[in-house]
């Protein structure tokens, strides 16, 4: 058997080995049978069944181990479809860990999402249709955002690579990864803000926690998606059987989750778990989510976890089907996801106001010209369309930014400088696929123009992070959403021109591309599956509005001699998804300088400072829509 024909055979089990056992219409017939009794549903948000899955990865990886090449990866294949047969969920679900993390494994391909679960395509369709509903159900409004099949499958793959339970090693060990808690926390929080963002520009609030386990839910979520159930309007948590095949049983109960709840924020106040360790960020993401790396599951419970699973079983006459929330793959569809997760992000924002406010004493001596009102003459972006010759293969940005920027033009307000822009263009692209047309936020490319001075008689090099907020919310630091992270010398005594495409966006999967999503290519080793992980890049903008929805950036260079963050790559992102067998590249907290509150309003402290440019600017959202 060749690597092709193992690849295939890759492709084939994952292709039919992912579906969920449950109803595939919505109507509950309770004469009916729902699954065979044999068959076992998984999640991987309740900790018995992940476990399984690491159980099973581990298994895949001494098959492979023990024979290396073509024909350990055919074995531990041919394990795979075997555990398929009884555990399909679970199976499934390790097959995609052992290609992400086994560097062997890594040489095979994980289908999109879309591949595996192809009716996502005809869901997102409809929901974008559905945005006429938006007059009687606000949250249709935003339907188009939360079906997304990257979007979703975002969420999926980063918890292939960041699962709770640990990452196997092919001897009976598991292990969580470098700051694996902090990047839980943060990534969600970074989901939020970018959510957040699209709620102001369709005129709704802010998404608002849900932290009252006994209250109603208002919203209900209907997801026309097969195997998925319902959830009322209205509806309650009730106390489930999270395991009714594995585990008849065990009660998990609201009462049990409300004592999780209020063990961890008593934690976040006393500023100690009970064991007297100090509540770190690391530490407080792990026992929230909860990790194996929690300071105590029998006292803290498993918080963020058991929560998707009260929420995904509301409607659960028998506890065996299950809602969106059930799984990573469709879980960021309901609204109340998002509720969820604001109150998960509750507990960091708070262990974060407690925190000393941030200190910018270890700025590099670099300068970025800004006015008293915080309008930045060093800060500006191009649409990529408007630069001659940028489209040939090769092209020289750092030179055309020179050219442009510096000599005599230095002196001059970069904004003023053509082809600068104040504003930046998204529109609903349609793409075809077998069930029709279907439209998706799609941006023009554009480039981050930076023009800084080294005060330093010797190179200095930066670390130089950009984020975008909405205006109306610019003090609120959960709403600023990281653009970018790069590493830049700067000559000594030197003025320079910095240009970054959007396209090498740290916080993207890479390389970039635009829907339709290609079959992934497997890389030699399994740092290259790390390009799967990431935002998708067709939603690194906010949609704006017809008429441009006013935003501001933040472009700050921090010393990256204290920093030390990863070289610019070509795979995967740096930001949301770490380097894997490697520390997280970057010393300081996740999403530094908002990980932390400001000793006075946002704008005011960050325009006071030398290293930092900031640059209002609009996004407008064409309603025409293109083909791509």
């Amino acid at each position: 058997m060749t690597l092709a024909d193992v690849r295939q055979r890759a492709l084939d089990l994952l292709t039919r080995g992912t579906s969920q056992p449950g109803r595939a219409d919505k109507a509950f017939r309770p004469e009916e049978p729902v699954v065979s009794p044999s068959a076992r549903p998984f999640s991987p948000f309740i900790s018995e069944h992940l476990q399984r899955a690491v159980n099973l990865t581990d298994r895949f990886m001494a098959i492979a181990d023990a024979t290396p090449g073509e024909d350990g990866l055919r074995a531990a294949l041919e394990e795979a479809e075997r555990a398929m047969a009884d555990d399909p969920g679970a199976a499934s679900h390790a097959l995609m860990m052992f290609i992400t993390h086994h560097p062997e494994g890594s040489q095979l391909p994980i289908p999109a999402l879309e591949e595996r679960q192809p009716e996502i395509l005809d869901l997102s369709a409809r929901a974008v249709a559905g945005l006429a509903r938006a007059d009687t159900d606000p949250e249709a409004a935003l339907a188009w955002f939360r079906t997304d099949p990257l979007a979703n499958q975002h969420h999926e793959h980063w918890h292939v690579v960041y699962p709770h339970e640990g990452v196997a090693d092919g001897h009976g060990h598991a292990a969580v990864q470098d700051r694996q808690g902090e990047i839980f926390l943060y990534m969600h929080q970074q989901m939020l803000a970018r959510y957040d963002a699209e709620r102001l520009a369709g005129g709704l609030a802010k998404v608002t926690p849900f932290s009252n386990y006994r209250a109603t839910i208002a919203e209900g979520y209907e997801p026309d998606l097969s195997g998925y159930i319902s959830r009322p309007p209205n509806s309650k948590m009730r106390d489930v059987h999270p395991d009714p095949v594995g585990h008849p049983d065990q009660l998990y109960t609201v009462t049990q989750h409300e004592g999780s709840r209020n063990a961890i924020g008593t934690a976040v106040s006393d500023k100690h778990f009970t064991d007297q360790k100090p509540v770190e960020i690391n530490s407080l993401g792990a026992t929230v989510e909860s990790t194996i790396a929690s300071d105590s599951r029998s006292r803290y419970g498993n918080l963020h976890n058991m929560g998707h699973v009260l929420l995904a079983l509301i409607n659960s006459p028998d506890d065996i089907e299950h809602g969106v929330m059930w799984s990573t793959g469709t879980a960021i569809m309901d609204p109340v996801f998002w509720q969820w997760h604001r109150h998960v992000d509750d507990f960091a924002f708070g262990w974060q106001e407690a925190q000393p406010a941030a200190d910018f004493g270890d700025s590099p001596a670099v300068q970025l010209r800004s006015t008293p009102a915080g309008a930045s003459e060093d800060v500006a972006v191009c649409a990529a369309a408007s630069v001659d010759g940028s489209g040939a293969a090769g092209f020289d940005w750092a030179a055309w930014g020179e050219r442009t920027f510096g000599g005599d033009a230095w002196q001059k307000p970069a904004i003023g400088i053509a082809p600068a822009t104040s504003e930046l263009h998204t529109r609903m692209a349609t793409r075809p696929t077998a069930v029709g047309g279907l439209p998706y936020l799609d941006h023009d490319d554009f480039v981050y123009v930076v023009r800084v001075e080294n005060l330093h008689d010797t190179p200095t090099d930066v670390t130089v992070r950009i984020f975008l907020g909405p205006e109306t919310s610019v003090e609120d630091r959960r709403t600023w959403i990281e653009m970018d992270k790069f590493h830049q010398q700067l000559r000594p005594r030197s003025r320079t021109v910095i240009v970054r495409p959007n396209r090498l966006s740290s916080v993207i999967q890479k390389p970039a591309h635009r829907p339709p999503q290609p079959h992934r290519t497997p890389g030699s080793n399994a740092a290259a599956n790390y390009c799967n992980c990431g935002w998708p890049f067709n939603l690194l903008l906010p949609k704006g509005t017809p008429e441009g929805m006013p935003f501001r950036l933040v472009v700050m260079l921090s010393d990256w001699a204290t920093d030390q963050t990863g070289s610019d790559t070509a795979c995967g992102s740096m930001s949301f998804c770490g380097a894997r067998d490697a520390r997280y590249p970057d010393s300081r907290p996740m999403g530094y300088p908002f990980g932390r509150r400001f000793p006075g309003g946002v704008i005011t402290t960050l325009a006071a400072l030398p290293n930092v440019g900031l640059h209002a600017i609009s996004i407008r959202h064409e309603s025409e829509p293109s083909r791509r």
